[in-house]
């Protein structure tokens, strides 16, 4: 992995840290792999159209993380209730902040907008190396991020 490249995968890492932690500090757990996704999804369809070369922000329905759980790994707890709609803006603020971070790290990096998969891509390996940031499944577990997308 070159040297740009490990730069923006420690600040996806640094940023999902960021927005498990803003969420923690307001509902005093931290978030759940749904969760977590539910907020970028609202942060991406928060943006500017033109944000990635490939997708309309407004068309993107969810993220969906695919899971595959470790040997070791323990199996998510039962399902709870998201806290997504209790959030105040501050979260979602922090995770747009993230996104186009690294929107414009790629940009940097690469001389043009990513693409939706490449973005997803980054924070994939942003939360492999981000550590212990939900509370129900290890981030190790999430072999790949899937938009759903409207047609």
């Amino acid at each position: 992995m070159g040297d740009q490249r490990q730069s923006n995968s420690a600040l996806a890492a640094a940023g999902l840290k960021d927005i498990s932690q803003e969420f923690a500090d307001e509902i005093k757990r931290k978030p759940s792999s749904e969760e977590l996704f539910g907020i970028l999804t609202g942060a991406l369809n928060s943006m500017s159209d033109d944000s990635l070369s490939d997708v309309n922000m407004t068309d993107i329905i969810a993220l969906r993380p695919e899971i595959e759980m470790q040997p070791d790994s323990k199996p998510p707890a039962g399902d709870s209730a998201s806290a997504v709609d209790q959030l105040n803006d501050t979260t979602f603020v922090v995770a747009t902040d993230v996104l186009l971070q690294l929107i414009q790290a790629i940009e940097t990096e690469s001389g043009q907008l990513p693409t939706l998969n490449t973005l997803l891509d980054l924070l994939l390996e942003g939360l492999h190396r981000g550590g212990n940031i939900l509370i129900d499944i290890s981030s190790a577990d999430i072999k790949t991020i899937r938009p759903e997308l409207r047609k």
